[in-house]
């Protein structure tokens, strides 16, 4: 016998448990921020206006792929600029003895019926004076009787009585010679002597001189500088061989650079000359280069100039992202050190206590390895010449070059130079000329300055510098350095499901490719000889406007960058 009341009893518990357990499963399937604000829990993903759609279940209208893909081409920590060779140049000063004129036989008289033919005149022409030297009039007397006078461009410089066939040759003053110039011979009166007659029947008649030729004295050479790498040169070096017979044969050998002179000196023969000269005597386009000798004779060979280009600045790429992607921000609070050198600037550390926060201040600065005596020194946006002196070390850009006006001093590791009483932690340079196999530190090691040029670094050295011990060849020591690139911020949070993915291929040369990547700021390290590269940036990126820097550690030919989203 059935009871009309147990019957919708019945119907009604089993509606009631259905509905239940629809909204248990409709719970469990909600995402985990909803389902933390449903029930009340903390969640630990912040939403803001500043993202899109606040619902987690809308899929981002934007499709998975390829956001960013560039051709970055050549790299390098200093650009490579070929050479310039120039030919061989010989260049000589020959002075030889010459007839520089002839004249034909003149007679002259003097008597008391004959003053016809007292006096007589010659002309002789002299091109250039300055190749002259030594000038001298001879000439035979068939016949000398009286006082024979001679006179040089109206000067007298010579009234005597010969009593030789061969008289002495006669030195023609240098300072009377001119372009165009006159001789007049003529014989003196015979006086008293009325039936005498004063005569001279003079032969072979000649100027001679020293002459020095000049066609070969000078050489000079042309070469050209495209304006591409004329803006951008840092330096310049002439180097060349003088062969020459002795030192007692030469005298002075110049050298002049579009007119300007950059060497003069009677160089050492057959030494190897390396000559520095200011990129700034160049021009670009056409350039000239000559060599002067002022005396004997020079073989300059193996001429050539070297430049060397300014370090190239990193590639930056920009991309972005669609807000869509991410859900909202999360805090991540790290301790970062103070005056620890990581690539960091903790929130209030003072740009002259650490080096990553001298540079984040401005990108015009400098930094000095050692604390001055003056704190306020060490971190400094412009340094002339007087400031110099106060950084033993040599103050640096944050891509490791000095001032223009601290180059070639103690601490400049970019000009191959170690000056006199530099200490070997203040200079790179000073350094690897003490030994070549030694290893430097670009930063201030952690167990101080001392231990900045180490001639060997063991395993628990090894992480004494922050970013590493190189070579002089820039090979750097592989070890773990312990950094922890955290800091205090706000970091964007992805939706589940989706990452943002770098790829970057290298030409297939078999090279090593070493390389700092920097991410919204945060730096690390490719060195590697495989063409391929893929790291998982998610964590770094950042809704809307993002940045990827690429700074060159070694040579790199990068085929194409790329940022994907997956």
């Amino acid at each position: 016998m059935h009871k009309r009341g147990q019957g919708k009893g019945s119907a009604a518990a089993t509606l009631v448990g259905i509905i239940t357990l629809v909204i248990i499963f409709y719970i469990l399937f909600l995402p985990p921020a909803e389902r933390a604000d449903l029930l009340g829990e903390p969640s630990t993903v912040t939403t803001n206006p500043r993202y899109g759609s606040q619902n987690p279940d809308a899929p981002p209208p934007i499709e998975l792929g390829i956001i960013v893909s560039e051709h970055i081409g050549s790299l390098s920590p200093y650009e490579d600029i070929e050479p310039i060779l120039l030919p061989d140049v010989y260049v000589a000063e020959t002075t030889n003895a010459e007839v520089l004129e002839r004249f034909s036989p003149i007679t002259v008289q003097s008597g008391l019926f004959n003053t016809k033919y007292a006096a007589a005149s010659v002309t002789f022409t002299l091109d250039d004076l300055t190749t002259v030297e030594n000038a001298l009039l001879s000439f035979t007397a068939k016949k000398h009787k009286g006082i024979l006078s001679i006179t040089l461009n109206g000067e007298q410089i010579y009234a005597y009585a010969i009593t030789s066939l061969n008289p002495d040759p006669i030195k023609l003053d240098q300072s009377l010679l001119k372009k165009q110039n006159a001789l007049t011979f003529s014989v003196a009166p015979v006086g008293a002597s009325f039936w005498k007659t004063n005569e001279y029947a003079l032969e072979n008649i000649m100027i001679t001189g020293d002459v020095t030729d000049l066609s070969r004295q000078q050489s000079t050479s042309k070469f050209f500088i495209v304006e591409s790498d004329y803006e951008n040169l840092e330096q310049a070096v002439l180097r060349f061989i003088p062969y020459c017979a002795s030192l007692n044969s030469v005298g002075l050998l110049e050298i002049f650079l579009n007119n300007k002179n950059i060497f003069s000196a009677v160089p050492i023969c057959d030494d190897p000359y390396k000559l520095s000269f200011s990129p700034r005597a160049l021009n670009p386009d056409q350039n000239t280069l000559t060599f002067v000798t002022s005396k004997g004779s020079y073989s300059v060979e193996q001429v050539r100039i070297d430049l060397e280009a300014k370090p190239i600045k990193s590639k930056i790429l920009y991309f972005e992202l669609d807000p869509e992607l991410f859900l909202g921000f999360e805090e991540v609070v790290s301790k970062v050190e103070c005056g620890v050198v990581d690539g960091l600037c903790p929130e209030f550390c003072d740009e002259d206590r650490d080096i990553d926060c001298c540079f984040a201040e401005s990108p015009n600065t400098y930094w000095c390895d050692l604390e001055p005596d003056d704190a306020d020194d060490r971190c400094v946006s412009a340094v002339d010449s007087a400031k110099c002196a106060r950084c033993p070390t040599g103050y640096e850009d944050e891509k490791g070059n000095p001032p223009d006006a601290c180059e070639e001093q103690c601490g400049d590791d970019t000009d191959d130079a170690c000056p006199a009483g530099c200490d070997i932690n203040y200079d790179e340079d000073c350094c690897f000329m003490e030994n070549e196999d030694n290893y430097w530190c670009d930063d201030l090691p952690v167990t101080g300055l001392s231990s900045v040029c180490e001639a060997a670094i063991t395993s628990g050295e090894c992480d004494d510098c922050p970013f590493g011990y190189r070579s002089k060849t820039n090979t750097k020591l592989t070890c773990d350095t312990g950094l922890q690139p955290y800091l205090v911020e706000e970091l964007d949070v992805l939706r589940e499901g989706y990452s943002v993915v770098l790829y970057i291929e290298f030409v297939d040369d078999g090279k090593n490719k070493d390389a700092d990547i920097v991410v919204n700021g945060r730096r690390f390290n490719i060195d590697q000889d495989r063409p391929y590269y893929s790291r998982d940036i998610s964590e770094w990126v950042r809704a809307q406007t993002n940045y990827i820097e690429v700074y060159p550690v070694s040579p790199l030919e990068i085929v194409k960058l790329e940022v994907r989203i997956e």
